[in-house]
């Protein structure tokens, strides 16, 4: 049981952070910066707004005049910027995600044909079992959808999740 665990929890994440060294560094780097911040976003949102809840009765009490007024509107503000900041960066995370994802899915696909173009005889292409292997390979790559440079965009979206 520990081996099938292994086998399929572990074992494709580590190859994923395999490809994702041999990825563009600077797009990564600014992707697990992103997705950190993209995390730490909503809990500082929710202690501006609880900030910002807070010095109601003060305000109620001492009016618009006074420093309570002046510490809620910067607690409103604060918690204004930090929505927005939300809203904007999600978009740009998913953007470069996808980014990297082609850039990764470009060196499978690379890898893929200088494999297959290692060899100078057709004995490799003749070799149904290999055929299968190659099939299974590029399979996803053709039809776009759940190819390792999309595990690999979304190892790294799993950032903001476990922040």
């Amino acid at each position: 049981m520990l081996a099938r665990w292994w086998n399929d929890a572990v074992r494709p994440r580590i190859r994923l952070l395999a490809l994702l060294r041999r990825g563009p560094r600077a797009l990564v780097a600014l992707l697990v910066a992103l997705n950190v911040v993209v995390g730490l976003l909503p809990v500082a949102f929710v202690l501006a707004t609880s900030h910002l809840i807070a010095q109601v009765p003060a305000v109620v009490t001492d009016g618009v005049d006074s420093a309570a007024w002046s510490s809620l509107v910067s607690a409103f503000v604060l918690a204004a910027v930090l929505f927005t900041a939300q809203q904007v960066l999600g978009p740009v995370v998913g953007s470069l995600s996808e980014v990297l994802r082609r850039r990764l899915d470009a060196l499978v696909r690379d890898d893929l044909v200088r494999l297959v173009s290692t060899t100078t005889g057709i004995g490799l292409l003749e070799d149904q079992e290999m055929l299968d292997h190659i099939d299974a390979a590029t399979r996803f790559l053709e039809a776009d959808w759940a190819t390792p440079g999309a595990g690999g965009g979304g190892l790294v979206a799993l950032i903001a999740r476990y922040v």
